[in-house]
């Protein structure tokens, strides 16, 4: 089931309308105080023009819109794969494409219905935002190799391969599962440079298949074919990596599973949740990698949250330090009193703990202190003894740590970390 043509609308040309001036204006020139007025209203107007000829202002394109791709599913990681199409309902793009082993095929045709239902039932929550599959191994293929989930492929998605237009690009989706060999060959093949051949003219030619195309048998033909019609990219999956080269102009991109990054290797070996976001606009084309949980929705954010977190990190403590030489003494004594503050809309609990330099200091509560903080709690008084060990050394401050753990309007625990400090005297003497 080829999608539809999307061809571009020609926009009407605006028609262009004259006025006559008003009639104070076409009165003979023996009326010096008219045409004043006039050369003054003509002044203004250039002033207004010269000041906002150097807006660059945007020009809409003749073609733009953009489109994500997907990596295999498999259903290994449900949760997983429903986030990302969730963030891919915020990028809104113009349609999806995955490119392949959406389900995992065992060899009940029933079972494989149930599959894809369930499929169905995760990618529902894209609307109206069209989704085009291309077929995988495990789509179509059974244990032995052999197509025998194809027929229920055809039944639930239409053709195998197939192309479709929209705007300036042309889309070419191929399967590179067949039958034994992974190859593109027979009618495929021939139907592949009859589409391509009548795609001449196009901005753009997109082709999209599962197997990466250095594991298929004719790679160095279909490579030939691709730079004769001048491809633009082509994508594909099956590996679970991200893979990126460009060859002859042609970039080729393989992308990792939806669902699965199981690589001990991590990133660097292109092991990630991700997605593709293709941007076209006219003759040129940008492809991001989009992280998994970076398309974050405008209200990830409460009201109360960003206040309280921001009023918490400037308002803990009344004064962020003190002076060694105003701390009241008692010979190696020294007393530190904190101004706590809770400003936040939550009951807290905060950890005070010190940190000691050099060994010279000795705090009564080496271990830190636990103090309650209801909600709106102003001024709190904590009061601490340190004890300087080597009163004529060189003097390195002591410093409290507080910390306490903010709930989030969702569920999540945000440590919040507030630092008191001791200066050394105003001077380099020692006190």
């Amino acid at each position: 089931m080829p999608p539809p043509s999307s061809r571009p609308s020609k926009s009407p040309r605006p028609a262009s309308s004259y006025g006559r001036l008003p009639s104070e204006f076409s009165q003979p020139l023996g009326r010096p105080l008219v045409i004043t007025r006039f050369l003054s209203l003509i002044a203004l107007l250039t002033c207004l023009v010269s000041d906002t000829a150097g807006i660059d202002r945007p020009r809409p394109p003749r073609h733009e819109f953009s489109f994500v791709v997907l990596g295999d599913s498999q259903f290994e990681g449900p949760n997983a794969y429903n986030r990302l199409i969730d963030e891919v309902v915020r990028l809104f793009p113009s349609f999806v494409i995955q490119v392949g082993d959406m389900i995992q095929f065992p060899a009940d045709s029933t079972v494989v219905r149930a599959k894809w239902k369930r499929f169905k039932a995760q990618i529902a929550p894209l609307g109206e935002i069209p989704f085009y599959p291309v077929p995988g191994n495990h789509d179509v293929l059974d244990s032995s190799r052999a197509p025998g989930g194809e027929p229920v492929y055809r039944e639930v998605w239409g053709e195998t391969y197939y192309s479709f237009d929209y705007r300036n690009a042309h889309f070419v989706v191929l399967n590179t599962d067949e039958g034994v060999t992974s190859e593109i060959v027979g009618k495929q093949w021939t139907w592949l440079v009859k589409d391509l051949r009548e795609a001449a003219g196009k901005d753009h030619i997109f082709v999209f298949f599962h197997r990466p195309i250095y594991s298929l048998a004719n790679e160095e033909a279909l490579h030939a074919i691709f730079v004769k019609h001048k491809v633009s990219a082509v994508f594909y999956g099956h590996h679970h990596h991200l893979n990126f080269h460009e060859r002859d102009g042609i970039t080729y991109l393989m992308t990792t599973s939806s669902t699965e990054a199981r690589n001990p290797y991590g990133e660097r070996s292109g092991v990630f949740h991700h997605q593709l976001l293709v941007t076209v606009r006219n003759d040129e084309a940008s492809i991001a990698v989009i992280r998994a949980n970076s398309v974050l929705p405008p209200d990830i954010v409460s009201v109360e949250d960003n206040s309280d977190l921001h009023n918490l990190h400037r308002k803990f403590f009344t004064r962020m330090e003190s002076r060694f030489s105003d701390l009241p003494r008692d010979g190696n004594r020294y007393t530190v009193t904190l101004s706590v503050n809770n400003p936040s809309g939550q009951d807290l609990v905060a950890f005070f703990e010190w940190e000691l330099p050099n060994n010279r200091w000795a705090v009564e509560h080496s271990r830190g202190v636990r103090v309650e903080l209801p909600a709106s709690t102003r001024d709190l008084s904590v009061t601490f003894t340190l004890t300087r060990k080597y009163p004529s050394a060189p003097e390195a401050y002591p410093s409290c740590i507080a910390r306490a753990h903010y709930l989030t309007h969702d569920g999540d625990v945000v440590e919040t970390k507030h630092r008191f400090t001791i200066l050394g005297p105003a001077t380099e003497e020692n006190p």
